[in-house]
C-alpha cells in the first residue's frame, strides 16, 4: 500500500524486542480505544532484526484524504497531518523545523522513529513496557495495556527505539523565545503578522467544508473571516446553554459578518448524556478543564452531523497577545520584560494545558481541527513583540491591543474587534449548567449549600472517570446519581463495569 491519504488519523503501536504472547490482543485493545476516530485503514506487523522483533501498528480514519501511508515490505512511514503532506514538496517530516500540524512515524531497518512537529498540536504519548515500547495519539489507548504513566513527546522532539531496545529523545528544534523587537513600528508589526497569518489560513483551500468554532469575540471572528476567504463552504458553530453571552453575542457578531451559522442549545438534559463521552475523550475529570471542554464536544459533533469534517479553533491570542486579566495586573506591577516572559511560558505549553484538551474533544465527535494561530511563523512574529503593543491598562479595551488592530485591518467590523469576552466556560453557560445537571441528578433529600454543591460537582466527575477507567481518580462519589450514560458507554467501549 503506497499514498494512502487519510483523514484525521488516529495513530496506536508497540515495537517489541521480546516475544509478548498477548501482543495481538494489546494493539486491538488500543485501536479500539481510537475507534472515535474511524475505522481501522492499517493493522500491520513488521519484523525487526530477529524473530523476536517486531512492531505492530494500527491507523484509523474517517475518509482518505488527509495523510500520508508509505508502507512496502520493509518499512513503514505514517504522516499525521493537516493541511496534506506531500513528498514531492520535498520535505523531510523528520526534519523541516516549519511542518505544521504534523505528527511523522517510520519504521525500518533501525527501528522506531516518531516526530511531533514544533506547533504541538497533535499529540503523541508513549510508555516503555518490559517487552518494548508502546505509542499512540491519546493516553487512554496506553491505559487499555499499562497502568504506568505515560509520557508525552513535546514539541520539536523524535522519539528513536531502536530493535535493541535503545530509547532516545532527540530535541531537534524546539520554541525558542525570539529576540524582542521594541524598535519595532506598529505598522510594520501589524504587516508581518498580517502576511504570516494569511499564509496560515491559506492551509484551509485544501479543505472543502469548514466548521468553526464560534462565540462572537475577535478571536474566533477574525477565525471565521480569514476562513470564509479560503474555504468554499464555511460554517460558525455556537454551543451554548439558551440566554448565555455566547448566545447572544454569537449571533450578533454573525449577523454584523453576513456569515452562515447555528447555535446548537445545550440543556441540562443533553449535557448529562453527554458528559461520560466528553470525559472520557478529554482523559481528566477536572472541572475547569470538563467546563471548557463540553461546548466543544457539541459544536463539533453538530457540524458532523452536518457533514463538516474540520473544525477551525480560534485558540492562542490570549497567550501571545496577553488576552488575560493577569497579563494587565502583572504589566501595572512589573512591566513589559514580566509580560513578555510570563506569554512566552504561556505559549511554550499550551499544548498541553489547553490545545491537547480541545482537539480530543472535537476528535470525539469524529472530526479533525486546525488551530490556524499556532502556525509557527505567525507565533514567532507575536512573540518577538514588545508587550507595550499588546497591554496597556490605560486604554480601552485594555489587552490584545495590536491583535484588535490586525483583525480591524483584516476587515473584521470594529464592533467585533473591540468586543471583551469572558472565560470559555461562564460565558457559554457551561459551569452554571453542568452544576445543575448533577444536583438534580442527586435524592431529592439531598440539601447543599454552594460550597457543597461545588464538592459534590468534583466527586461526581471523579466517578464517572473512575468508571471510565481513567487512572489516579481517587475522588468518588457515596451519593445515590444517576450513572445510565456511563454505563451505556462503558458497554459502548467495552469497559469492565466497576462496582458501585
Amino acid at each position: 500500500m503506497r499514498g494512502l491519504l487519510v483523514y484525521m488519523s488516529g495513530i496506536a503501536g508497540i515495537v517489541l524486542i521480546e516475544p509478548l504472547s498477548d501482543a495481538e490482543s494489546a494493539i486491538c485493545r488500543m485501536s479500539k480505544a481510537l475507534q472515535h476516530r474511524g475505522n481501522e485503514l492499517l493493522h500491520r506487523t513488521l519484523y525487526g532484526k530477529n524473530s523476536s522483533s517486531r512492531a505492530l501498528i494500527s491507523v484509523r480514519a474517517y475518509e482518505q484524504n488527509a495523510a500520508l501511508i508509505d508502507s512496502t515490505q520493509d518499512h513503514l512511514l505514517v504522516v499525521d497531518s493537516f493541511p496534506l503532506f506531500d513528498e514531492r514538496e520535498g520535505r523531510d517530516p523528520f526534519q523541516n523545523p516549519d511542518v505544521f500540524n504534523t505528527i511523522s512515524l517510520r519504521i525500518d531497518a533501525s527501528g522506531l522513529r516518531i516526530r511531533r512537529s514544533l506547533d504541538g498540536t497533535r499529540g503523541l504519548y508513549y510508555v516503555r513496557l518490559d517487552h518494548g515500547i508502546a505509542f499512540a495519539s491519546e493516553k487512554k489507548c496506553i491505559w487499555a495495556i499499562a497502568q504506568e504513566k505515560s509520557g508525552i513527546l513535546d514539541p520539536g522532539d523524535v522519539l528513536s527505539f531502536t530493535w535493541e531496545g535503545r530509547l532516545d529523545i532527540t530535541h531537534l528544534r524546539g520554541l525558542q523565545m525570539p529576540a524582542i523587537d521594541r524598535a519595532v513600528e506598529r505598522f510594520t508589526a501589524i504587516e508581518e503578522l498580517q502576511k504570516t497569518l494569511n499564509a496560515s489560513f491559506r492551509n484551509l483551500k485544501r479543505a472543502n467544508k469548514c466548521a468553526v468554532l464560534f462565540s462572537g469575540g475577535v478571536d474566533s471572528a477574525l477565525a471565521a473571516l480569514l476562513t470564509k476567504m479560503n474555504c468554499r463552504d464555511t460554517l460558525l458553530v455556537t454551543a451554548a446553554c439558551k440566554g448565555s453571552h455566547d448566545e447572544e453575542a454569537a449571533v450578533k457578531s454573525a449577523e454584523l459578518m453576513a456569515t452562515k451559522s447555528i447555535v446548537v442549545e445545550v440543556d441540562a438534559a443533553s449535557l448529562w448524556e453527554a458528559l461520560p463521552e466528553v470525559i472520557h475523550s478529554i482523559e481528566t475529570s477536572n472541572r475547569m478543564q470538563v467546563e471548557i471542554a463540553l461546548p466543544l464536544f457539541f459544536a463539533a459533533r453538530e457540524a458532523k452531523r452536518r457533514g463538516y469534517n474540520m473544525m477551525v479553533s480560534g485558540q492562542g491570542p490570549d497567550e501571545l497577545f496577553a488576552g488575560y486579566e493577569r497579563h494587565e495586573i502583572l504589566m501595572k506591577k512589573e512591566g513589559d520584560s514580566a509580560v513578555e516572559r510570563t506569554l512566552w511560558n504561556e505559549v511554550s505549553i499550551t499544548h498541553e494545558t489547553n490545545i491537547q484538551r480541545d482537539a480530543r474533544a472535537i476528535a470525539a465527535a469524529g472530526v479533525d481541527v486546525f488551530f490556524p494561530y499556532l502556525y509557527p511563523p505567525f507565533v514567532r512574529t507575536a512573540m518577538s513583540l514588545p508587550a507595550s503593543l499588546k497591554v496597556n491598562p490605560l486604554v480601552t479595551p485594555s489587552r490584545k491591543i495590536i491583535f484588535r488592530e490586525l483583525a480591524e485591518n483584516l476587515g473584521l467590523p470594529h464592533d467585533i474587534a473591540v468586543k471583551r469576552k469572558r472565560a470559555a466556560q461562564f460565558s457559554s453557560g457551561a459551569a452554571k449548567l453542568l452544576s445543575t445537571s448533577i444536583i438534580q441528578r442527586l435524592e431529592a433529600s439531598v440539601k447543599l449549600n454552594k460550597r457543597e454543591a461545588s464538592n459534590v460537582v468534583q466527586r461526581v466527575l471523579d466517578t464517572i472517570a473512575m468508571r471510565l477507567g481513567i487512572p489516579n481518580v481517587t475522588n468518588k462519589s457515596d451519593l445515590e446519581v444517576d450513572l445510565e450514560p456511563t454505563r451505556r458507554l462503558q458497554q459502548r467501549l467495552g469497559i469492565s463495569t466497576a462496582p458501585d
